[in-house]
């Protein structure tokens, strides 16, 4: 088995459909399946919403971007080819895909000064939640790390 990472520019959507090809061609080349998605884009954005209220809507914008609609990108792209890499191993166990939601301690619980963050790491926990439940059904596990 062979590990290989992709890098990708996730605010770009022409760099997003052209690695979902590159991964495509990979596994055809290789004979290869699509096990694990990780996704990690991440822009920090701490900050006291009382004291930034209204003053800088466009960073804000940016960070649920990249750091919430991005990640619907990729895995939207790359979801096809994960649904196609169940397998049964040689000693009858089964394998099957899994997607891994970076996230951290803002997801679980909101802390101050942090008003921005704790938006967008909340959408990507009940995201990652109904992902979880939906594709169950089908095999794919859907874990936050």
């Amino acid at each position: 088995m062979q590990l290989m990472a992709i890098q990708c520019n996730v605010t770009e959507d022409d760099q997003v459909t052209g690695m979902a090809r590159v991964v495509d061609e990979l596994l055809m080349k290789y004979d290869a399946t699509l096990f694990t998605l990780v996704n990690n884009a991440r822009i920090a954005d701490p900050g006291d919403f009382a004291f930034f209220c209204g003053t800088n809507m466009e960073v804000a914008k940016q960070v649920m971007e990249v750091n919430y609609f991005c990640m619907l990108h990729v895995t939207g792209q790359l979801f096809p080819l994960m649904m196609q890499t169940s397998t049964i191993q040689d000693d009858g166990m089964v394998s099957h895909p899994c997607t891994l939601k970076m996230s951290y301690v803002c997801d679980v619980s909101a802390s101050p000064e942090n008003s921005r963050s704790n938006t967008f790491t909340f959408a990507i926990e009940v995201w990652s939640d109904s992902l979880r439940i939906e594709l169950k059904k089908i095999g794919i596990e859907v874990t936050k790390i």
